[in-house]
């Protein structure tokens, strides 16, 4: 999977990042005792009521179409 930032969402990327690397941390120093570690990614945003209304005001209704 390609992984690339997108305009305006400069903010949210550090800790984005953040996370990942804390889950490769974590799949290193639990390995020994049988723990696994996975950081998912979900390309798309998910279809909620609030989402739509955020979507909504900021006039990109295309988004969710």
């Amino acid at each position: 999977m390609l992984l690339r930032g997108n305009k305006g969402f400069g903010l949210n990327a550090p800790s984005k990042f953040a996370q990942r690397a804390l889950t490769q941390v974590m799949a290193q120093e639990y390995k020994t005792f049988g723990v696994h570690a996975a950081h998912i990614i979900i390309a798309k945003p998910i279809d909620a009521p609030s989402l739509r209304r955020i979507i909504a005001d900021r006039g990109n209704l295309r988004m969710i179409k």
